[in-house]
């Protein structure tokens, strides 16, 4: 402390000598007026006082380096006194960090200990109590060893016991599942019973109505009253609306052609009808215009709801549309038999031929076909008596084939060939 106080003193006397010397040396240069380097007297004196100035400073430094080697490494050795700073700061903080982990891991260790403790105490305890249960085990082993040899005897007398029960009860259960099947067959020969009596109880219900109805109408022909059946088509036109306003028009007259016919039949010999015989329900006629005005053609029928006997006043009706659509092309086959028409009288041929056509004017109206108008080739009598004449003429057996001769549509007739085929191929046929 004291030499610092010393140094301090000796620079500031130092540097007032100085400070003393350089002025009176620019104070004798400026009044003598003396140059250097060619400069002008003033400004010699200023450079004079610069270089004493210069010595000043050069003096107190060394005077501080050549005393205090402190000081020299703090200005020479900064940059490195600093690095060494930092790397010893993040040396301590990573010994500090390193110090907790060692504490914690030591708490851990500790704790670990202390639970190993516990732990051992309690396995202790354990197994002094393992040991005197094995005590008492020992003693209750003696006692087992023993009632085991008597129940052993015991034992073996219940399994002989079992394997008698067991086999009495696969006995049981096997007459078991005998008498559920013979009981599941009977209630299945019950049920299919009942249902069969059910259904031939309906079917003599329905069968009871329609001969009663069949009796009626057998009367009323016996005694030539019918004149019109029960289904029967009074009228059927093929009807396109285009303008829905024309829908009411061409229902009123179907009603009309269907009202004139009904009429005549019911009163033979009338000639101008203007009384409304037929009775159709509303509902009927909303449900025919509803579909109509949808503008795809329709066949409309109008066919009578009962058997209808002479003079009666009323005839219901019901009308029926179905749409008009293609249903067979041209060349389809509907129907075929084979026989050997040298084996065959003529009215038996005719049979088969009538049978044949008749089974396929039923295909026909399976498959939609509405006429009842029946065509075969050309339709003249001539050509069906032709075919028949050929076929009666061909040996061996022939195979007699219904075919379409034109595209048929709901609406349109029934318009058929026959081809007689043998081996294969066309011999002849109804065709023009």
């Amino acid at each position: 402390m004291v030499s610092g106080y010393i140094l301090v003193l000796a620079v500031l006397v130092l540097g007032g000598v100085i400070a003393t010397i350089g002025d009176r040396l620019g104070s004798k240069i400026g009044k003598a007026r003396l140059s250097l380097f060619n400069l002008r007297p003033k400004d010699t004196a200023v450079v004079v006082t610069i270089l004493t100035g210069g010595l000043i400073s050069a003096s107190t430094l060394g005077i501080l380096f050549a005393t205090s080697a402190q000081l020299r490494a703090g200005v020479f050795e900064f940059n490195q006194v600093q690095d060494r700073l930092r790397q010893a700061r993040q040396d301590l903080e990573t010994a500090r960090r390193e110090l907790e982990e060692s504490a914690a891991q030591r708490e851990q260790a500790r704790r670990s200990q202390q639970e190993a403790q516990r732990q051992l105490d309690r396995t202790n305890q354990q197994l002094r109590e393992a040991v005197a249960q094995q005590r008492q085990t020992a003693v209750r082993l003696q006692d087992v060893e023993t009632r085991s040899a008597s129940l052993r005897s015991d034992l073996e007398q219940l399994q002989q016991e079992r394997q008698e029960l067991i086999a009495q009860r696969q006995v049981v259960r096997d007459q078991i599942e005998q008498l559920k099947t013979q009981l599941q067959s009977r209630d299945r020969e019950v049920a299919s019973r009942e249902a069969q009596l059910r259904e031939l109880e309906s079917k003599q219900t329905s069968l009871t109505r329609e001969i009663q109805q069949l009796e009626q109408t057998l009367i009323a022909f016996r005694r030539g009253n019918v004149a019109l059946t029960r289904g029967q088509v009074l009228v059927s036109k093929l009807v396109q609306i285009l303008a829905p306003q024309g829908t009411q028009e061409a229902i009123d007259m179907i009603l009309r052609e269907a009202n004139v016919v009904a009429a005549q039949a019911t009163r033979p010999g009338i000639q101008d009808v203007r009384e409304q015989i037929i009775q159709i329900p509303q509902a009927e006629v909303d449900r025919l215009r509803e579909q109509l005005k949808s503008g795809r053609p329709f066949v409309v029928r109008i066919l009578s709801a009962a058997n209808v006997v002479v003079g009666e006043p009323r005839v219901f009706v019901f009308s029926d549309a179905t749409p008009n659509q293609l249903l067979l092309p041209a060349g389809r086959s509907i129907g075929s038999t084979a026989l050997v028409p040298s084996s065959l009288d003529a009215d038996e041929l005719r049979q088969r031929i009538n049978l044949l056509l008749t089974a396929a004017q039923l295909r026909a109206r399976q498959q939609g076909v509405l006429s009842e108008v029946l065509e075969i080739g050309d339709g003249r009598i001539e050509t069906l008596l032709r075919f028949l004449t050929q076929l009666r003429q061909t040996p061996g057996e022939v195979t007699i084939e219904v075919v379409t001769s034109e595209t048929i549509s709901t609406a349109d007739a029934l318009k058929l060939d026959l081809n007689a085929i043998q081996n294969g191929q066309v011999k002849f046929s109804t065709q023009p």
